[in-house]
């Protein structure tokens, strides 16, 4: 089961295709930059509840009431504030498809967590190294179905690998004494959309469950990241923009997919020039980290 945890950097809410976005914490989706100075002059009405964590993130539907023209607030990706005369009003429109997400918006996603996570400590990240992010794809992912998915873990002594479907029979399974990963293509098993699965080594107790995307929804993906090839001709930037766009979608649409792993795995895969790019690519790392941190407790 997954177990959502308000860590540093969060972005974006849960919203399913055509209906009113279902809250589920963490997902702030607006900061309040400068919360010392008015917390003593305003009032946070939640529409959810209280969060764990800071008091200066905002969810879909908070209302801030008070000296609110004091207020300064930071909006991530289709979030905005409007003013009811005496209130501020935090709103979220997303679209309804994962394809749909402009690139323009995209671009936007690491300004926003720096500007989450330098409220919430008081400083933003620097240049950092890779992080190890296994187990591999990770806990309640989608990978695709038609690619290559290399699956790894940490456990030493590890000697067999396997797939189970939702009936706990075993669709496959393989010896890898001495070996760390295993590169599978879903589509040569026969692994179905529409079935939920699990992968597990032997000396792991731990069971890890992936779903895997529908053959339209794969082409519609990586027709958006094709798009963002031709956008962003860079390597680098390229590379960047990508990892971004996964993780937006994972956070929009956690109920439909969860594409972090993949983030992660192009990020470890490339290499940076530019300490501007290096340190855009840890706080994306880090944030990889973070959320499987978060799904495995």
């Amino acid at each position: 089961m997954k177990k959502l945890v308000v860590g540093i950097l969060m972005s974006a809410a849960v919203m399913t295709a055509n209906v009113q976005p279902v809250f589920a914490y963490p997902s702030p989706v607006a900061v309040i930059t400068n919360y010392d100075s008015v917390a003593g002059t305003i009032s946070i009405q939640r529409a959810n509840g209280e969060p764990d964590g800071a008091e200066a993130l905002l969810y879909p539907g908070d209302q801030i009431t008070g000296s609110v023209g004091n207020v300064q607030i930071n909006c991530g990706p289709y979030a905005d504030f409007y003013s009811t005369g005496s209130a501020y009003v935090i709103s979220y429109n997303p679209p309804s498809g994962f394809w749909q997400v402009a690139n323009k918006v995209i671009t936007t996603v690491s300004d926003f967590w720096n500007n989450v996570e330098t409220v919430v400590t008081g400083a933003s990240r620097g240049a950092g190294s890779e992080y190890d992010l296994r187990p591999m794809p990770g806990y309640d992912v989608t990978i695709l179905k038609n690619e290559n998915v290399n699956f790894s873990w940490d456990s030493e002594g590890a000697s067999n690998f396997s797939i189970i479907d939702s009936n706990g029979g075993t669709v496959f399974e393989q010896n890898v004494s001495g070996k760390d990963s295993i590169s599978i293509n879903p589509s040569a098993l026969g692994l179905n959309p529409d079935s939920k699965y699990e992968w597990k080594v032997d000396n792991d107790y731990q069971k890890y469950k992936f779903s895997i995307l529908n053959g339209e929804a794969e082409t519609q993906l990586k027709a958006k990241l094709s798009e963002i090839e031709v956008a962003f001709p860079s390597k680098e930037k390229c590379v960047l923009e990508k990892a971004k766009y996964l993780q937006l979608i994972s956070d929009i649409y956690p109920e439909q997919v969860d594409f972090y792993w993949l983030s992660g795995q192009m990020l470890n895969a490339a290499s940076m020039t530019s300490e501007k790019n290096q340190q855009e690519k840890t706080l994306l790392l880090s944030k990889c980290k973070q959320h499987l941190d978060n799904e495995m407790q």
